[in-house]
C-alpha cells in the first residue's frame, strides 16, 4: 500500500501573535526560477518542484530544456529515484548483477539492475534495449504503473485512439488513467506514441508526488500554515496539518509560486497555508507554493449532498461528479482549501476516488466540505420496505433494520428505471450503508452467498491462460476452483484483479461446480505470507516478494520488526536480506512485523 509518510516536526508553542517580521534590504534569501530556459513556458513551476526535492535534474549553464525529449534510460532513472532507490542504484555494480547491459552506456546501468529487480523490465529485453531513444506516453504509464503495482481494466479506456495503445501496455494506460495519474492530451485522444517532453515529466513527478504515490516525492512536501518568518536567516517555521511544527532555512533563492506565478518574500504572510519542499539533501525549503485560505467549515451549507463519487477531481481537481439519490450524476465546482474528512482525520483530496461514499457541504454552489463515508455491504432478502426504513435478512439468521432517506438512496443494478417504491418483499439485493442509513440498494440479483460458499485461506493460485484458486479452511479441508472471466473479484466492496491477491489472504468463495463464481478478499493485512525476495529498499524500509503466482508485492516493513535466519541469527535487520532468499512474513496492519528467511 503506498503511504504518505508525515515527517517529524519540531514542537514548539505557538501563538496567534506571532508575526511575519519585516524584510530587510539585505536580507540574504532573493527569490527566483532555477533555470534560464523556462521563462514563460507552461511547466515553470512543475519544474521548480520537481528539481527542489531532486526528482528531475536541469543541465550545466542552468538550462532545464522543458521541451526536449525524455530517453527510456532517463525516463528509468527518474523512476528509480521517485520508488526511493538512488543511493542503491549508484551503489548497484551491473558486473555482479548477471544481467547484460546495452552497449555504449555511460551512465544508469545501476538503474537498469534494478528496474530489472522491481519488475519494470524483464532481464532478457535489457541488452537490447534502446535507451537514447525517446519514451512515449505509453511505456511511461507503464513504467508507473508497474512501480505501483497497480492494473487497470483496460474496456473501461474510452479514448478516441484506444486503437494506437498496444494491448501489452492497455492495463496501465487504463491504472494510470482510473487512478487520475495521467490522462489525455486534448480531444479525447491519450497519445500512445507521441514521445514524453521533459516538461511533461516534470508535471506528471509533481502530481504524483502530490498525490503521494511515490514516498520519495511525498516525504519531501509538507503542507501547512506559516507561522513565522526571519528576515535575516531566511528560517521559515510552519505548522502542520497534523498539528506538530517544522522549521527550516529558505535557500539562498527559493522558487516561491502563488496563483500559478512567481512571487515573493513579502507574500508569505503569518498563516497563510503553503506547500514547502525541501532540497535533496532536506536540509532546506528550496521550493514554496502560496495556496489560498481554506473555507471555514464553521459556516453553514446551503444544502448538503450524499453520494457515490463517479469522477474525483484528483490531488488538486477544481470539480467532482456525484451520483446522488436518484441516480443521476451532477458536476459540483470545488472552493479553493475545500477540506477534506476520512472518519475524523483530516485528509487530501486524492483520497477522494471513484466508487467512494461521500457526504458534501455546498455553500454558494461550491463544495467546501467533503466527508468521505465509512461503508458496510449486506447481501440479503427485503422484508419491508416504506419511505423511511428498509428490514432485510441475511439468509442465516441476521436481521437488519437501515434508515432510508428520500434522495439519498441510489438503486442500481435493474434494468430501466427504479425507484425505492419499486421495490418489494422478497427482492434479494446488496445494500451498502453508513452508519445504519441506506446509500445504494443494488437490485442486480441474488442473495450474493446463498448456495455454496467456502471461507478459508488461500494456499495457492495459478494465474495465466487457466487461473485456478486453492482454499484451505478451518477444519484443514482444501478445494481448488477454476477462475473465470465472469468470476467477480472483490475487496472491501471494491472489485480488484486476480492478480492483486496475495496467497495467505484470507477469503470466501462462492462456487459453482468447479468454478468459483465470486472472490471476497477478507484479510490481506493481518496475515502470513511466503515469497522470494526480489529487492530490499533499506532507504524506504521495502521489501518486495515474488510468491508461486508470480506476481511481485512490494510491502512496508515496521521499523520494530523481529527478523530471523532459518540457520541461525544472522540476520538482524532488513539490511541482511538478500534477493532470491525465501522469506515468510508476518503482516500486521499491512505492515511486514516479522520477518523470517526459510531458505537463502
Amino acid at each position: 500500500m503506498i503511504k504518505r509518510l508525515v515527517t517529524a516536526g519540531i514542537t514548539i508553542a505557538l501563538s496567534v501573535s506571532v508575526l511575519i517580521t519585516p524584510l530587510s534590504a539585505e536580507a540574504a534569501v532573493t527569490p527566483g526560477k532555477t533555470y534560464s530556459d523556462t521563462t514563460g513556458h507552461w511547466s515553470l513551476q512543475v519544474v521548480e518542484e520537481t528539481s527542489a526535492i531532486g526528482l528531475m535534474k536541469g543541465y550545466p549553464g542552468n538550462y532545464f530544456k522543458p521541451e526536449g525529449l525524455v530517453s527510456r534510460l532517463e525516463a528509468i532513472a527518474i523512476i528509480i529515484r521517485a520508488m526511493g532507490l538512488e543511493e542503491q542504484a549508484l551503489k548497484t555494480k551491473a558486473a555482479d548483477s548477471g544481467i547484460t547491459m546495452p552497449p555504449g552506456m555511460t551512465w544508469g546501468k545501476g538503474h537498469l539492475v534494478l528496474a530489472v529487480q522491481n519488475g519494470l523490465l524483464s532481464k532478457e529485453y535489457v541488452p537490447a534495449l534502446k535507451y537514447r531513444e525517446p519514451i512515449t506516453r505509453a511505456e511511461v504509464a507503464t513504467l508507473v504503473a508497474v512501480a505501483l503495482n497497480i492494473k487497470g481494466d483496460p474496456a473501461k479506456l474510452t479514448y478516441a485512439d484506444n486503437s494506437t495503445i498496444l494491448e501489452l501496455y492497455k492495463p496501465y494506460v487504463a491504472a494510470v488513467t482510473e487512478k487520475n495519474i495521467m490522462s489525455g492530451l486534448g480531444e479525447n485522444k491519450f497519445g500512445s506514441n507521441q514521445s514524453m517532453k521533459r516538461g511533461q515529466m516534470a508535471a506528471l513527478m509533481a502530481k504524483v508526488s502530490r498525490d503521494g504515490w511515490f514516498k520519495y516525492g511525498a516525504d519531501r512536501l509538507i503542507s501547512g500554515t506559516v507561522v513565522s518568518l526571519d528576515s535575516t536567516s531566511g528560517l521559515l517555521v510552519l505548522k502542520k496539518t497534523d498539528g506538530t511544527s517544522v522549521q527550516k532555512n529558505l535557500t539562498s533563492k527559493p522558487a516561491i509560486f502563488k496563483d500559478g506565478k512567481l512571487a515573493g518574500l513579502a507574500d508569505i504572510k503569518y498563516d497563510t497555508p503553503v506547500v514547502v519542499g525541501m532540497n535533496e539533501t532536506e536540509t532546506q525549503f528550496q521550493y514554496v507554493e502560496i495556496l489560498e485560505a481554506p473555507v471555514s467549515n464553521t459556516q453553514t451549507p446551503d444544502y448538503t449532498v450524499t453520494g457515490k463519487v463517479v469522477t474525483a477531481p484528483g490531488a488538486v481537481g477544481s470539480s467532482i461528479t456525484i451520483a446522488g439519490g436518484t441516480s443521476s450524476e451532477k458536476s459540483y465546482t470545488l472552493t479553493t482549501g475545500v477540506v477534506v474528512k476520512d472518519s475524523t482525520e483530516t485528509t487530501s483530496l486524492a483520497a477522494v476516488t471513484a466508487g467512494k461514499y461521500v457526504t458534501t457541504q455546498i455553500k454558494d454552489s461550491q463544495i467546501y466540505s467533503i466527508q468521505i463515508l465509512s461503508t458496510v455491504s449486506t447481501w440479503g432478502t427485503i422484508a419491508s420496505v416504506d419511505s423511511g426504513s428498509l428490514k432485510m435478512s441475511d439468509g442465516s439468521g441476521g436481521s437488519y433494520t437501515y434508515t432510508v432517506k428520500s434522495g439519498e438512496t441510489i438503486i442500481s443494478g435493474g434494468a430501466g428505471s427504479i425507484s425505492l417504491s419499486d421495490l418489494k418483499a422478497g427482492d434479494k439485493v446488496k445494500v451498502t450503508s453508513s452508519l445504519g442509513q441506506v446509500l445504494e440498494i443494488d437490485v442486480s440479483g441474488e442473495d450474493r452467498f446463498s448456495g455454496n460458499y467456502v471461507e478459508g485461506e488461500i494456499t495457492g493460485l495459478r494465474l495465466g491462460s487457466s487461473p485456478r484458486i486453492t482454499v484451505e479452511d478451518e477444519d484443514g479441508d482444501i478445494e481448488t476452483y477454476d477462475i473465470t472471466n465472469d468470476t467477480e473479484i472483490t475487496r472491501d466492496g471494491d472489485d480488484i484483479y486476480k492478480e492483486d491477491i496475495m496467497i495467505g489472504a484470507e477469503v470466501k468463495v462462492k462456487f459453482d461446480g468447479d468454478n468459483a463464481l465470486e472472490i471476497e478478499v477478507t484479510n490481506d493485512e493481518d496475515i502470513t505470507v511466503k515469497g522470494e525476495v526480489t529487492s530490499v529498499d533499506t532507504s524506504n524500509d521495502r521489501i518486495t516478494i515474488e510468491q508461486d503466482s508470480g506476481e511481485r508485492f512490494r510491502l512496508d516493513v515496521d521499523r520494530d520488526c523481529s527478523f530471523r535466519d532459518y540457520v541461525d541469527s544472522d540476520v538482524s535487520d532488513l539490511g541482511d536480506v538478500e534477493s532470491g532468499w525465501q522469506v515468510t512474513l508476518t503482516l500486521e496492519k499491512g505492515e511486514v512485523t516479522y520477518l523470517k528467511v526459510t531458505e537463502n
